[in-house]
């Protein structure tokens, strides 16, 4: 054989183990040499499914639900992770009347034997009316639709839910729209008299609490912030000690200037408690980002990543804290140029957490991840695949099987949706 054609063979042997591409733009000096994963499996697609979400139990086992929609139908299904793959789907709920969105999606959670779930399902004319169902489930039982997870039905915005396990209840925050003007859930920042508390409250969107109890009822609703981000994700974690939540809020400064930065909540007993030290980004942006923050905590440790474009520079952050949430460290820029956000993390290890975003490489939008400690240090960026920067896309999930795997899971747009799904060995 050739020299020159052997050499060639090389080459493309070596380009074709590097099974992640790195070196992507990045402010941090300390991402080290660019890395390949040792194994990665791409398992089976979900043809027509969108909006995936993964959530993992106290037992680590991972639980995927996405929806489906045929014609005017969607339809709610459930996996879990078995046997280094999917389960067969069950089927959740279904309904010709559900609001399906790219960022406001439904989501299924377990709690000892006990699942679930939730829906989004219009409530009036208006584009942005409705409401959240909820649905519970047995394990070996049959799903039970239990109606409206508020008592407000009025014909604006509802969603944005967060569902979090607690020994035997449920935690619930959610967006509210009920202070908004008649069926738009984007109103004008003005005032209206609450008809409880008889106070001005700022028309806007709120934040709500409430908690499904061992009988599957909900109890403790209440407003936990009375304005904030019109239609950002919220995220919920357990710390050792107690439920922590986090979200973007809104401050309006003047008709023109509104801050929109990242607040986090610890629920302390029956109060509420903001995390101190907690660094801001100050962005100034007068209409809704479409991107809220993610939590996960292990034990008393958390981590919490959000996107800025504050300064109209884009950067994924991520921040710690080692004391349940009480202050967080100064936060770490994971990366800048080209980040559109949609974050999540996990942690890996006792002393790693894994990021994930969408960004650009090479000049198209992939599915990015990165691998960093509490002191900072940070693993090069990694590419788990190349994905559709519009909202057909949605908001890719990923959670960490074990110290070893990640489980990665995006929608791949097109005609034809479908769910695409990756574990990758570190």
């Amino acid at each position: 054989m050739p020299r020159f054609l052997k050499f060639c063979l090389l080459i493309l042997s070596l380009v074709s183990i590097t099974l992640l591409i790195s070196g992507c733009d990045s402010q941090d000096k300390t991402q080290g040499n660019a890395q390949s994963v040792a194994q990665e499996v791409i398992l089976q697609q979900i043809d027509a499914a969108r909006v995936p979400y993964l959530f993992k139990d106290t037992e680590g086992e991972v639980w995927l639900s996405y929806v489906i929609q045929a014609n005017t139908t969607s339809t709610l299904w459930l996996r879990h992770w078995q046997n280094s793959n999917w389960s067969e789907p069950q089927e959740v709920a279904s309904g010709d009347d559900w609001f399906v969105n790219w960022a406001d999606f439904p989501s299924v959670v377990k709690n000892k034997d006990r699942l679930m779930a939730h829906w989004l399902q219009k409530n009036g004319e208006g584009t942005y009316a409705y409401g959240v169902q909820y649905a519970v489930k047995e394990l070996g039982g049959e799903w039970q639709n239990m109606g409206p997870l508020h008592t407000d039905n009025s014909p604006t915005e509802h969603g944005f839910v967060s569902l979090q396990p607690d020994q035997d209840r449920i935690h619930a925050i959610w967006l509210d729209g009920r202070n908004m003007l008649a069926g738009h859930g984007h109103a004008a920042p003005d005032s209206k008299l609450d008809e409880e508390s008889h106070q001005e409250k700022p028309q806007g969107m709120s934040l709500r609490y409430a908690t499904l109890d061992a009988e599957n009822k909900i109890t403790q609703r209440i407003e936990l912030d009375e304005l904030t981000c019109d239609c950002c994700q919220t995220s919920t974690a357990m710390s050792e000690n107690g439920l922590v939540i986090a979200y973007r809020d809104r401050e309006i400064l003047t008709s023109d200037s509104e801050i929109r930065d990242i607040k986090v909540l610890r629920q302390l007993g029956n109060t509420w408690v903001a995390s101190s030290a907690l660094a801001t980004d100050q962005w100034d942006l007068k209409a809704c980002p479409v991107n809220g923050p993610d939590l996960a905590a292990n034990k008393a440790q958390l981590a919490l990543a959000w996107f800025t474009a504050a300064n109209n520079q884009s950067a994924v952050k991520i921040a710690f804290s080692n004391n349940n949430g009480e202050s967080f460290l100064p936060p770490y820029v994971v990366a800048t140029k080209g980040s559109l956000g949609r974050v999540g993390v996990d942690w890996l290890n006792q002393e790693q957490a894994v990021i994930s975003w969408i960004g650009q490489y090479q000049g198209q939008s992939h599915f990015l991840f990165r691998v960093i400690a509490r002191d900072g240090s940070m693993e090069a960026i990694k590419s788990v695949s190349q994905i559709d920067m519009s909202r057909a896309s949605g908001v890719p999930q990923f959670k960490v099987l074990d110290n070893k795997r990640i489980l990665f899971v995006w929608t791949e747009s097109g005609d034809s949706p479908s769910i695409q799904s990756k574990v990758v060995n570190w």
